[in-house]
């Protein structure tokens, strides 16, 4: 009787395995679309001090991407180097092969400014455009910290809470 029971498990097992195989896919670039970024051998510097040591990666498009990393690995000076912000800072330059739909970025005849309305960027952090004060929004709005702060009230809970669009905080 056991017998029985132990060859019909391996009966049902042989029937049900099949079906939660994961199924064998094609290679990654069948199934991605095409290539949006292209970085090879790329080398990031500030003055002297090399950054990125050889980085070389390819971003197809429809696929997420993730940069996973320790805090100061050079993360974010990738990003940057991806719609040329690190060409703002002094004494940064980027030696190797990035480009963007197949078009070096990096080329002579490549304006930053047209490679920059192109391709946004999201930072963690503020990030403000360098003609623009920290109190001033790009729309031109003035805005300060201790306006902000002073937007929030304490509900009668004890939970902080913003004023709803188009209403005014009083501060005082």
């Amino acid at each position: 009787m056991e017998e029985q029971q132990d060859q019909l498990k391996v009966q049902q097992d042989q029937e049900i395995l099949p079906k939660l195989a994961v199924p064998e896919t094609a290679p990654p670039e069948k199934l991605a679309g095409p290539a949006v970024f292209e970085v090879r051998n790329t080398s990031i510097y500030y003055s002297a001090f090399r950054a990125v040591t050889d980085v070389s990666l390819t971003v197809h498009e429809n696929e997420i991407t993730a940069f996973i990393g320790p805090s100061g690995c050079g993360k974010t000076t990738v990003l940057r180097s991806l719609n040329r912000m690190n060409d703002l800072i002094a004494g940064a330059r980027v030696e190797g092969d990035i480009r963007y739909r197949g078009v070096p970025l990096y080329g002579k005849d490549v304006s930053p400014i047209a490679v920059r309305r192109r391709i946004g960027m999201v930072f963690q952090k503020a990030n403000p455009f360098p003609s623009r004060s920290t109190t001033t929004s790009p729309t031109g709005r003035a805005s300060t910290a201790s306006a902000t702060r002073a937007s929030w009230t304490r509900s009668s809970s004890g939970h902080s809470s913003r004023p709803r669009s188009g209403t005014k905080s009083r501060t005082g």
